[in-house]
């Protein structure tokens, strides 16, 4: 997830920095700033203290449960975050973005599908913005996404906007539920779990800034021809 903006491709990572600084010069997002290593642009003015993602695998469908904690830096504000959609799995389906707060009600926030971000996300072909308060960004607050999409032999969750907030994620929690052990192969940031319980694969990282994403292998390997 980054902050609202449009239209970048990718390339080689020195053509990348030379497009993001062009884009932050022309004032594509005010709160883009360059930094001096991948991915060569951060907002500044936010940091995503933790992410805690869930994924469910059933027979036809993934679902994606995706809490994120901010915190402001600076004075917290109104803000349009670009919310990429992995491309293996098509389009999303319920897609919902609600404010959790212990003690209270889920607010819903409004979403739309929009046009791909500013920033290159890698495989996703289906995005969505969310308007998201400055309330987002108060300690105990949990902005939370959740969608649906068709399981295919390959199924994948974006993590690479993540490192577009200032700094490093500081806790990021994976998990996948698996209970009908339809998953061959499991990688997050191209490592396998650390964890394992029954049917259920786990992954932490602490200070991480993403290059990859989840991948799920749910298809057996074909048998090589002899």
């Amino acid at each position: 997830m980054s902050a609202g903006a449009r239209g970048v491709a990718g390339g080689r990572p020195g053509r990348r920095s030379l497009v993001a600084l062009a884009c932050v010069s022309a004032g594509c997002v005010g709160s883009l700033q360059a930094v001096a290593r991948p991915p060569w642009v951060e907002d500044r003015s936010l940091a995503l203290v933790a992410e805690h993602l869930r994924i469910d695998v059933a027979e036809r469908e993934v679902e994606v449960d995706a809490r994120f904690a901010f915190r402001s830096v600076g004075d917290a504000r109104d803000r349009v975050m670009t919310f990429p959609i992995a491309s293996p799995g098509g389009r999303a389906r319920a897609f919902r973005a609600t404010l959790e707060r212990t003690g209270r009600p889920p607010r819903v926030l409004r979403t739309w599908r929009a046009s791909e971000g500013v920033l290159p996300t890698g495989d996703a072909d289906d995005t969505y913005e969310i308007d998201v308060p400055a309330l987002a960004t108060t300690r105990g607050v949990w902005l939370r996404v959740r969608y649906r999409q068709s399981r295919r032999c390959r199924v994948a969750y974006v993590l690479r906007t993540g490192a577009y907030w200032r700094g490093p994620i500081g806790r990021l929690d994976v998990e996948v539920v698996d209970p009908e052990r339809r998953v061959v192969r499991a990688f997050v940031e191209r490592r396998l779990p650390t964890q394992r319980d029954g049917r259920t694969f786990r992954w932490r990282f602490v200070n991480v800034e993403p290059h990859d994403g989840v991948l799920l292998h749910t298809c057996p390997r074909s048998p090589s021809p002899r």
